[in-house]
């Protein structure tokens, strides 16, 4: 179990990261909102609402946004139901004394290891502002507390280097296994292409993670079904650091034989570069194949069995955020039809009783009379302002009437999103070569403004 804490500014933007993910990244989060406590649960912009409205308290206070991600290892996942998740959620804010303020308790679904999010906020119910002073060593001591009190695979080592392997299982010895193998592979000074190949060879896939821009974000590795970030196997393991170690060793490297073609000078240049962005492009395009073909198979289903346990069912599974969403609106919609027909049937059930009580003669039939009529035929009985004025609340649930029932479909070609277009070498290093030299440009500006503000300062005895 490890914990990530971070002190910020904006609910806003932690707020949108917890449902949406990063802005540029078309990754669903998979959100689900185990509990919210002073704070709305249905929309990100009404959690952010109320969050600002609690930091009205302590205006003062600029950091506000308490923001913690709780990870567990892959071998707990059985255990760890929504219930286990909140019970260690709950032992966590009285830990860290978050237990009396506006809080939510997010989990993720899109990674193989279990994991969810806090937010909190740092003003808390009476105006005071809560510490975040020595915030990482007192979550680190609590979290190891509350992996034995929970029964929980403990925090491993940071060093991968003084492990002891024979002491490992389960995903902490994947992780170390494939920690070993990029280690070696890196201290052969390969290039971006040799450094993929090489691992492949050795059972590890190598992922990179992009954002809408096409620009490389991340770096994750899987090994026999599990897959980590570069920076949970190692901090040195990061894509920045990884990167930073191949470009270095592009001097060293022996030429590789001239090919029948000559490549291009221009284009030689930025072939390792554009190794790892075709990699990285077919990477993304594959994610994009296997989430459409999930999205052709779920509207097959939907339209063979359109059941309000069909559209549960595939909630749950639903890789893309946008038709997520179209499913939790439709199974709202089947909600709200189900409710509404229960009570209309109990009403009428209710009132018929009364209408005929006392021979119809009572006071309180006339009135069941009244409102039996209302509820079958709310436009053409005439009892419209009546019922507004006299029985308020009924009037809110009846003047509905018994809604049409709405269905339940999918759209396959809506949700669907294009492949990638991966360019050329020739394009790619065309583009790289244009934004070098707009960077050179822009840099030979600033020298020659600093220049001339130099020059416009008044020198001593002029």
């Amino acid at each position: 179990m490890i914990g990530k804490t971070s002190i910020g500014s904006s609910f806003g933007g932690c707020v949108r990261y917890q449902f949406e993910g990063h802005k540029n990244s078309q990754a669903d989060k998979r959100a689900e909102v185990l509990e919210a406590v002073g704070v709305r649960a249905n929309s990100a912009s009404s959690m952010t609402a109320d969050f600002n409205r609690g930091r009205l308290l302590n205006p003062e206070l600029g950091k506000a946004v308490w923001h913690t991600s709780i990870s567990f290892n892959p071998d707990d996942a059985a255990k760890l139901t929504n219930e286990k998740m909140l019970a260690v959620a709950h032992d966590y804010l009285a830990g860290m004394g978050l237990d009396q303020t506006q809080y939510a308790i997010i989990r993720h679904h899109d990674q193989p290891h279990p994991h969810f999010h806090i937010i909190a906020n740092r003003v808390a119910n009476d105006g005071q502002t809560i510490s975040d002073s020595h915030n990482y060593k007192r979550s680190e001591k609590l979290l190891q507390q509350l992996s034995q009190q929970h029964q929980l695979t403990p925090v491993a080592s940071k060093r991968p280097e003084l492990i002891r392997p024979a002491q490992l299982v389960g995903a902490h010895k994947t992780r170390h296994t494939i920690y070993q193998i990029v280690t070696q592979v890196l201290r052969g000074r390969p290039d971006a292409q040799q450094f993929v190949d090489q691992l492949g060879a050795q059972g590890i896939n190598c992922q990179i993670r992009s954002n809408a821009a096409g620009e490389a974000v991340g770096i994750s590795f899987e090994k026999d079904g599990q897959r980590f970030k570069g920076s949970e196997v190692d901090r040195n393991l990061s894509l920045s650091k990884i990167e930073a170690q191949i470009a270095q060793n592009r001097p060293i490297i022996a030429p590789a034989p001239a090919p029948v073609a000559p490549v291009p000078s221009i284009e030689s240049r930025w072939q390792a570069d554009y190794q790892v962005y075709r990699q990285r492009e077919e990477v993304e395009n594959a994610k994009i194949r296997t989430t459409n073909q999930w999205i052709q198979t779920a509207a097959e289903q939907l339209a063979k069995n359109p059941t309000l346990q069909t559209a549960r069912q595939l909630r749950e599974q639903c890789p893309d955020f946008g038709l997520g969403q179209a499913l939790d609106e439709q199974i709202k919609a089947r909600r709200s039809y189900n409710a509404q027909v229960k009570w209309v049937a109990e009403q009428r059930q209710t009132l018929s009783r009364q209408a005929g009580s006392w021979l119809g003669l009572s006071e309180s039939a006339r009135e069941a009379k009244q409102k039996l009529a209302y509820l079958n035929n709310p436009a053409g009985s005439g009892l419209e302002r009546q019922m507004q004025e006299k029985h308020y609340n009924f009037w809110l649930y009846a003047r509905e009437g018994e809604p049409a029932k709405p269905g339940f479909a999918i759209k396959a070609s809506v949700h669907q999103k294009a492949e990638r277009v991966i360019m050329s070498l020739s394009e790619f290093a065309q583009g790289r070569e244009a934004a070098e030299r707009q960077r050179q440009a822009q840099e030979q500006e600033r020298q020659q403004r600093l220049e001339q503000r130099q020059n416009r300062r008044p020198r001593l005895g002029h």
